[in-house]
């Protein structure tokens, strides 16, 4: 029987074994290179690192990471993740001093704030709090990076050890239910897995006899409003930046006697550094009173109208089916709306049209 020569993939010797490899040392050294590249894989997928790597591509550079506890950013991301489940909605992290402006990612320089807040804060930086980068880390081109691959590779060269230090690192999303599908045959690797729609991923857990997993809901006692993560934000702002202390409690302080709506729009502006705007708001708007019922909306001329407001169940109800094509779906959407003082619901457009000019929820 005739051998043939064979290239061990590991030391490139020539040898003429059935073996893969070489030799016994050889065979562990690629055991280890695969579990490190496992590894790798599923870091690169961690929530952590794709918050670096989005932020990274953004400014062009890995500099943002120079200087970063990143315990304390692994952290962060963590709760932003947590928040967004208990919050039932979006919560961002928002930037004080924006990568416009060459803000870092360290913690100090970030906020979780509810995301239609910080798409309207856009790219403006805040004044006298935040971290930026320094000059010379900014310009110096072997931090440049424009690929997420380059990203990547950059950051574990520089920050790798550090990484896998990181203690309570977050989990990628659907890493158990990868592991599951390896161990019933499936062949793609967790990147490919990982770029996979929703409905294609339910599609392929179900071929292998997996069921899609449901999110959980969150319960009663966990739930955060957006009063509650407002208020949030600008205490972390103080822990953060004693001089906003002042400021910041004065807003806190004047809210509590108003309701929602007003509050977390005085809150919002507190966040941004608007004090005055915000204490301005407050005086010039009704204070919640108990012997009050709440109201809804007031018009041109300021006078305030009561409304019954909608159950939990009504409000579900409604929502479910917003989309629904079905006309009489939509007559009993309208006929709830249309109910409402200073509101009107078009079937045509299926949205709520506010008809007065000056209205506002509480």
């Amino acid at each position: 029987m005739t051998l043939h020569h064979k290239k061990c993939p590991v030391c490139g010797t020539l040898f003429t074994s059935r073996a893969i490899h070489c030799s016994e040392s050889c065979k562990m050294k690629a055991k280890r290179q695969k579990q490190q590249t496992d590894t790798h894989q599923y870091l690169r997928h961690t929530p952590l690192v794709q918050f670096i790597l989005r932020n990274a591509i953004r400014s062009g550079t890995i500099a943002i990471l120079q200087g970063v506890d990143l315990q304390a950013l692994s952290e962060l991301v963590n709760s932003s993740k947590h928040l967004c489940w208990q919050y039932s909605s979006a919560v961002h992290i928002s930037h004080y001093v924006s990568a416009k402006d060459r803000g870092s990612i360290s913690p100090a320089n970030l906020g979780l704030w509810p995301a239609q807040l910080n798409q309207q804060q856009g790219s403006v930086s805040l004044l006298n709090i935040g971290h930026r980068v320094s000059d010379r880390d900014w310009h110096n081109s072997s931090f440049f990076v424009n690929t997420p691959d380059e990203a990547w590779k950059k950051l574990i060269k520089y920050h790798g050890r550090e990484l896998l230090k990181i203690s309570g690192l977050r989990k990628p999303k659907r890493l158990d239910q990868f592991l599951s599908l390896q161990r019933r045959g499936c062949k793609y690797s967790f990147s490919h897995i990982a770029k996979l729609s929703e409905q294609d991923f339910s599609t392929l857990l179900i071929k292998h006899g997996l069921k899609p997993k449901l999110p959980v809901e969150v319960p009663e006692n966990e739930r955060v409003t957006k009063r509650q993560l407002l208020i949030r934000e600008l205490k972390r702002q103080i822990s953060l930046y004693p001089h906003l202390r002042a400021q910041h409690t004065s807003v806190l302080a004047k809210s509590i006697e108003h309701y929602d709506e007003i509050a977390e729009e005085a809150l919002s502006l507190a966040i941004v550094h608007k004090h005055n705007e915000a204490l301005t708001m407050l005086r010039n708007t009704e204070k919640r009173s108990q012997n009050q019922s709440p109201k809804a909306w007031r018009d041109t001329e300021g006078k305030f109208h009561p409304v019954i407001n909608p159950t939990h169940a009504e409000v579900a109800e409604i929502y479910k089916f917003l989309d629904a094509p079905d006309s009489e779906q939509q007559r009993q959407i309208a006929k709830f709306w249309n109910a409402k003082p200073g509101c009107t619901y078009d079937i045509k457009l299926r949205k709520v049209i506010r008809t007065s000019s000056t209205y506002s929820f509480f």
